[in-house]
C-alpha cells in the first residue's frame, strides 16, 4: 500500500491505493453488490444505471476539456446585442459544445459496449447486444459477424460526421 510519501511533491494516485485491486473491476463489483443489498431485481434499469456510473466520468472529462478553452465573452456579447438566455444556449452555446457533446457520447456508447461484464452480471433474464454477441460467440452462430460489422461500419460515418461538424465550427 502506498502513501503520499511515495510521491515526493504529488498527491498520491487513488489507484496506487486500491492495494492490488484492479479499480475498474470496482464499479462491477460494486455495482452488483448495491443491487443485491437494496433487494433490487436485476433489469435492463440496473444495466442502465451501472453503465451510466462508468461512463460519466468519461463524458465530463471531454465536456469539460471543451469547456476550459470555451470564450464566454462570445455568449456575452450574445447578451449584450439582446438576445436571450435561450438564443444564446442555442444559436452561440450549443454549437460550440456540439462537437465535444457528439464525441463525448460516441466515447460513452464505446465504454458502454466495451463493458461486457457489467452488462453480463446486471442484467438478469433480459438480454443485450453485449450479452447477446456473447451467447453467439459461444453457440458458434455466424450472425455475430453481421452485427459486428454493422456497429463497425455505422461508427466510421458517425464519427467522420461529427469531425466534419466541428472543422465547420473551426474547432
Amino acid at each position: 500500500m502506498c502513501s503520499a510519501s511515495c510521491f515526493p511533491g504529488k498527491p498520491a494516485r487513488g489507484d496506487r491505493l486500491a492495494g492490488g485491486v484492479e479499480t475498474d473491476q470496482l464499479p462491477r463489483t460494486a455495482s452488483l453488490s448495491f443491487y443485491h443489498l437494496l433487494g433490487v431485481r436485476l433489469s435492463l434499469l440496473t444495466v442502465s444505471v451501472s453503465h451510466a456510473l462508468i461512463v460519466i466520468p468519461f463524458i465530463m472529462l471531454v465536456l469539460l476539456a471543451r469547456l476550459e478553452t470555451f470564450e464566454f465573452r462570445i455568449e456575452e456579447a450574445s447578451r449584450d446585442l439582446g438576445a436571450g438566455l435561450w438564443q444564446t444556449f442555442r444559436h452561440v452555446t450549443f454549437p460550440l459544445v456540439r462537437p465535444s457533446l457528439v464525441g463525448a457520447l460516441l466515447l460513452a456508447a464505446a465504454f458502454s459496449l466495451d463493458e461486457f461484464v457489467v452488462t453480463f452480471v446486471t442484467i438478469g433474464s433480459q438480454n443485450m447486444m453485449p450479452t447477446y454477441i456473447w451467447s453467439q460467440l459461444t453457440n458458434q452462430v455466424t450472425p455475430t459477424n453481421a452485427i459486428a460489422t454493422l456497429l463497425l461500419g455505422a461508427s466510421g460515418p458517425i464519427t467522420l460526421l461529427a469531425v466534419g461538424r466541428g472543422s465547420r465550427v473551426g474547432l
